[in-house]
């Protein structure tokens, strides 16, 4: 049986992994809207196209990041690597 600070444990482990996952794109709703415009599009149609929900826009709009899936699915879809996706959050592209 699990003690209950064992369950804490391992609920504020899990919740770090997650955060980790995402951390590297802390403005990513910035760097997607700046890509969907350079490519003439809006954000509604790419995430309807890569038939992503619009709870993703939200979550990146209050400052959370894509998963590491859905990074590769936008990087894919602008033809850029997660490398240059990245740099484009830091303002290095």
């Amino acid at each position: 049986m699990l003690s209950t600070n064992s369950y804490y444990y391992k609920s504020a482990l899990s919740s770090t992994k997650n955060q980790e996952r995402r951390c590297i794109f802390l403005n990513f709703w910035q760097v997607f809207t700046k890509l969907c415009n350079a490519h003439g599009e809006s954000a509604t149609c790419v995430l309807s196209k890569l038939e992503l929900s619009k709870g993703n826009a939200n979550r990146w709009k209050n400052g959370g990041g894509p998963t590491l899936a859905t990074a590769v699915k936008i990087a894919q879809y602008f033809n850029i690597t997660l490398d240059e996706l990245i740099a484009e959050k830091n303002g290095k592209k």
